[in-house]
């Protein structure tokens, strides 16, 4: 039987990496056995899934109502493309001290499309007839991710630039015909909306890959809901309690749930979605795009690492609020 060499970061599937042995049946990173090659082979295909779409199976897509586009002329609206959330053990360096340690990081890795919407109607009364004017200067495109913890301390975490991590998560998550793929930071991605790419442009054409990471986040959190902002200029104004207006912006909401514990936290038991089992709509579980007030996307006001949530409940927001 051919082995297959360790990958070149000190990482594994499903737990974690004890420095004096194994733990749970996992081996050293750089470990060469036959067993680590079932398990190499084995997450490989998990990780990459069906071998067409690369992993990229869920989709948030880029779609509005005749309304939403007759009322606001230049909206955007981006299609992304997401694998399944991971977390792993990586070396993460302190931008402060330059100290470098291994933490535990969960990612997403995300593909996003600006697919231009279908407009009901091509040419109205309203549509601009002065040619002179220039066209204006293309809308910034900022992508943004939160994730906020639905139970135990409920809170909210903003993802954090990790430069250093992205060649690692590269080699794991992009290989065969994605190995050419460079992941963006949200920072690195920014800059200029990128061009339309039409519908039946071939999956990935002209598409911006990116990884969104998280340390910190708290072992116990079983449910919880990302939201990506930035990927949609869609807005309303309406009526706040007190009669003042209040800006909503349109966000796309990913909720998952993970059935594990803060013991050993192992990536398979991430779920896209809500728990069956539990209360809640099961359509909240597709991702999904709703318009959220400005204060339920930054709960307080900075959105600090970490930081708990007061009276402006980001996830209690997602669940008051939505029209598709």
């Amino acid at each position: 039987m051919v082995r297959r060499p360790a990958p070149p970061f000190a990482w594994m599937i499903g737990g974690r990496l004890n420095r004096g042995g194994t733990k749970g049946g996992l081996l050293p990173g750089f470990a060469v056995v036959a067993s680590l090659a079932l398990t190499l082979s084995a997450s490989t295909a998990w990780a990459q899934g069906g071998r067409s779409s690369g992993g990229f199976d869920a989709t948030l897509p880029s779609i509005a109502s005749g309304p939403e586009i007759r009322s606001q002329a230049d909206l955007w609206v981006m299609q992304v493309d997401f694998k399944p959330m991971r977390l792993a053990r990586l070396p993460v360096t302190d931008p402060e001290t330059g100290e470098t340690r291994q933490e535990l990081v969960w990612y997403l890795v995300w593909r996003s499309t600006n697919r231009p919407l279908q407009s009901p109607e091509k040419e109205t009364e309203r549509t601009p007839q002065n040619e002179l004017d220039a066209p204006p200067q293309l809308p910034p495109f900022v992508p943004e991710f939160v994730l906020i913890g639905e139970d135990g301390t409920a809170r909210q975490y903003r993802d954090v630039i990790l430069p250093n991590v992205l060649p690692l998560i590269e080699a794991r998550e992009l290989r065969g015909e994605f190995a050419d793929v460079k992941l963006n930071t949200t920072v690195s991605a920014s800059g200029d909306l990128p061009a339309g790419v039409a519908a039946d442009a071939p999956p990935g054409e002209g598409a911006t890959y990116g990884v969104a990471t998280w340390t910190g986040v708290d072992p116990t959190t079983d449910r919880f809901i990302v939201l990506l902002n930035g990927f949609s200029n869609g807005y309303r104004i309406q009526t706040g309690p007190d009669g003042q207006p209040v800006t909503e912006r349109r966000t796309g909401v990913l909720r998952f749930w993970r059935p594990g514990d803060e013991i050993d936290e192992v990536e398979t038991e991430f779920r896209l979605g809500v728990n069956p089992r539990g209360d809640a709509d099961a359509a909240d579980g597709v991702p999904h795009w709703e318009y959220l007030a400005d204060e339920a996307r930054d709960a307080d006001g900075e959105a600090d690492a970490g930081s708990e949530v007061g009276d402006n409940d980001p996830a209690a927001a997602v669940d008051g609020v939505g029209e598709n």
